[in-house]
Parts: structure tokens; sequence; C-alpha cells
């Protein structure tokens, strides 16, 4: 006769727990905080195959238990998944309320004609900064380094398939002093040429780190 078998149960839970967590991801779309476009075809077979898994672990359910008990084996990689999803959820919503919370901007975004906000769709612009001299462009970025000589460096990651595989694009701001590694900020700058291309900034505003902090490579 069949019974109830407590481990295969758990088991069942935490298959089902990380199938639920990873849709989550998926629909909320804060799946792209941990990896790129590029992956989400291998992440969405992922959910399907533990799908798989969890159908046939469903069956094992009423089975005659082992003799070697190991319910208290699954308690912590319960616990584990479950403060996992915990800071999954208050991680992005902690940035979202940060960003309605900052969300009004001092600087003149609408009195510059033609100006070119660089954003997730046309961060390739910035591998070529020359074409587009004497342009005006809004860049959003934190400062890698800093210099004596009036001028940052402003930094912005690009993930290819994900964290681990981070690169990083530098672009030289002009007239930009007194403000600490490490800062994210807004800038407003003219595209200049003098032996190399640099940002000139028109104007520019400390930011509070923004929801999405990387640039995703396109498929």
């Amino acid at each position: 006769m069949k019974k109830f078998n407590m481990d295969e149960f758990i088991w069942f839970i935490i298959q089902l727990t990380l199938i639920i967590l990873m849709i989550y991801l998926k629909v909320s779309g804060k799946i792209t905080y941990f990896i790129s476009s590029k992956m989400m075809i291998y992440f969405n077979m992922s959910i399907i195959i533990l799908m798989l898994y969890a159908l046939a672990q469903s069956r094992k359910i009423f089975t005659v238990r082992n003799r070697n008990y190991i319910t208290n084996k699954f308690y912590p990689i319960l616990s584990v998944i479950v403060l996992c999803a915990v800071f999954l959820y208050v991680m992005p919503n902690y940035k979202s309320l940060k960003a309605v919370e900052n969300n009004v901007s001092m600087l003149n975004e609408n009195i510059y004609e033609g100006m070119i906000k660089v954003t997730n769709d046309n961060y390739e612009i910035l591998y070529n900064m020359d074409e587009y001299n004497n342009s005006i462009i809004e860049l959003t970025g934190f400062v890698y380094e800093t210099n004596n000589d009036n001028e940052i460096i402003l930094g912005r990651e690009v993930v290819s398939c994900c964290q681990s595989d981070k690169s990083l694009i530098q672009i030289k701001v002009k007239g930009i002093n007194n403000i600490n590694k490490g800062t994210w900020v807004k800038v407003i700058g003219k595209v200049e040429y003098i032996d190399e291309t640099y940002l000139e900034c028109i104007e520019y505003e400390k930011i509070d780190e923004p929801i999405e902090i990387y640039f995703h490579e396109k498929l």
C-alpha cells in the first residue's frame, strides 16, 4: 500500500519553489539584473526542464519511504531558496522606490535641440564617439576615475551573457571636479575632439544608482 512520502514531497516543494521563483523573475523582467537577453532562451529551457522534473517528482510523493530518512537535510536547502526569493524581491523594489523618490531631474533636458539620450537601445554610439562630433549627448554612468585636470572618466558596464562577463565603457568628461569615485551622475555634454574624443560637460547632477545599472548587449 502506498503511503505519503515526506522526503519526496519536500523535494517536490523545493522544485516547485524554484520554478515559481524563475517564472517570477521572467515575468517581472527582473531576470535582466542577472543575465542578458542572449541567455533568455537557456533560462526558458531551464524552466521547462525543471517543470518536467517536478512532474516526475510528483509521482513519487505516494511511495514507500526510504529507510535512510533525509527529511531534515531538505530544510536548509528550502531556507536558502526562501531567503534568495526574499532578497530578489526586496532589492529591485527598493531600487524602484528610490528611483521614484528621486524622479525629478534638475537638468534642463528639453532645451537642447537634437540632444541624443544614451540608453540601452543606442549605447553603441559610445564606441564611435568621433562620429558624433559637436553633438549634444545625455549620458548616465558612474565615476570610474577622477583626475586633477577638471575631468573624470565616466563608466558604464555592458553585460554580454551574465554578470561574470561584464565589460566597461569609459568616456572622458571634462568640466567636472570635486566628485567621488563610484558616484552616479547624469551628464549633458557636447562631443569635442582635441587630440582625442571627449565629452565637454554642459551641466550635470548627482543621482542615486539607477534601477538598471547595465547596458545589455543585443543578440
